[in-house]
C-alpha cells in the first residue's frame, strides 16, 4: 500500500493518505476533492481553528479548514497517539454536530482540551 501523502499535524502526529483510500474512496465518493490533494495536506498541517473528536468513531479526528465559503473536512483514523490514516476528505457547509474539540489554535499558542 503506497502513501500518496505524508504530513505531520500541529500536534506532532504523522498522518498518511494511502493510494487505495485516495483512489477507491475519496476520488469516487467525493469527486469535488479530486484536484484538492494540496488542500487536504494544508488542512492536516494547519487546521483552523480546531481539530475535533469525531461524533461517531471514537478513534477518529476531524480536521477542518475553510479556504473559501465551504469547509474542507479530513477524517483521520488514529492508530496510535502519533500516527493516523486519512479515511475520507470532503467539502461541507458546516462542522458536524456532536463533535468535541480535541485541539485548538488560539492567539499564537496551542490549547489542548485533553
Amino acid at each position: 500500500m503506497n502513501n500518496i501523502l505524508e504530513v505531520d499535524d500541529p500536534r506532532g502526529a504523522h498522518i498518511v493518505l494511502t493510494e487505495e483510500n485516495w483512489e477507491k474512496h475519496i476520488k469516487r465518493r467525493h469527486k469535488e476533492m479530486e484536484t484538492k490533494l494540496d488542500l487536504i495536506a494544508e488542512t492536516l498541517k494547519n487546521p483552523f481553528p480546531y481539530i475535533y473528536r469525531d461524533a461517531i468513531h471514537e478513534n477518529r479526528l476531524s480536521y477542518y479548514s475553510k479556504p473559501d465559503h465551504m469547509y474542507i473536512k479530513v477524517s483521520v483514523e488514529m492508530l496510535s497517539e502519533k500516527y493516523g490514516i486519512v479515511r475520507t476528505a470532503m467539502r461541507c457547509s458546516t462542522c458536524k454536530k456532536g463533535e468535541e474539540i480535541e485541539w485548538a489554535y488560539s492567539n499564537r499558542y496551542l490549547i489542548s482540551e485533553k
